[in-house]
């Protein structure tokens, strides 16, 4: 009676044990299969936000384009104001705010034969040196063969604000004149539509992704809300460079 009440109680831990880790391995692939479903689920919206993304910033850049065609022509003027004012005059020492047609939202630069701003409209881009190729280069050529160049619109190196650039080599192949433009001042009459707002606008569908960030082919933030380098974030910077190089492989297809 005793060896059998021992193993009625052996044989219902027995039977405890393998409910206890029934349950165990059944929640194990349960939690297994709702996490990879999880995962999946936000592969799948994440390629579908950056995909959005993607449209709306080939949109959006359509619209900057034209706004860029319209200030063209008044950069240009500036640019070439500048140039013949210091051909006239020999040197710089002149007052670069009297050439701007929009003082509060552009800037005027000199750059020497070292790429290096010497005189500006914009204080903290004093002295900023951009020796570096490849744009050192591209400011090589614009000097030494005195050519006018517009570029698309970009992020200012300091600040990281939406700005179009254009460059004017001086006749004498001794400097480089710059405008820059701030393209934000569009941004209340674009909207939804303007740099500005892309990432609050893609945010309003998607309430479980808390930032989305913008950043240049040079890891440049748009009005640095972030800095991204090896130092301050590894994993995205690691990311970045990875994006940089499947970019890369499709520029040169």
């Amino acid at each position: 009676m005793k060896r059998y009440k021992l193993f009625s109680q052996k044989f219902t831990l027995v039977i405890i044990l393998l409910i206890c880790l029934s349950f165990i391995v059944s929640n194990f692939f349960m939690y297994r299969s709702v996490h990879e479903k999880s995962i999946n689920e936000l592969h799948f919206t994440m390629n579908t936000l950056v995909e959005m993304l993607e449209d709306r910033l080939l949109s959006i850049d359509k619209i900057y384009l034209l706004l860029e065609e319209q200030l063209e022509k008044d950069i240009q003027k500036v640019l070439e104001d500048v140039n013949n004012t210091y051909k006239d005059l020999g040197h710089i020492d002149f007052n670069l705010e009297d050439f701007l047609i929009d003082a509060e939202n552009s800037d005027l630069y000199i750059i020497n034969d070292e790429n290096r701003i010497i005189k500006t409209t914009y204080a903290k881009d004093l002295n900023l040196t951009f020796d570096e190729p490849p744009f050192s280069k591209f400011l090589d050529n614009i000097r030494n063969n005195s050519l006018y160049q517009s570029e698309r619109t970009s992020l200012s190196t300091q600040t990281g604000q939406l700005k179009k650039y254009a460059y004017r080599g001086s006749k004498d192949n001794k400097y480089i004149f710059e405008v820059g433009y701030d393209m934000s001042v569009f941004d209340d009459i674009l909207k939804g539509d303007s740099f500005a707002n892309l990432s609050s606008v893609a945010l309003a569908d998607f309430d479980y992704i808390h930032s989305i960030q913008v950043y240049n082919h040079l890891a440049k933030s748009y009005n640095e809300d972030f800095t991204l380098n090896e130092q301050v974030a590894p994993k995205r910077f690691e990311a970045f460079q990875l994006a940089q190089k499947i970019m890369k492989k499709y520029l040169l297809l």
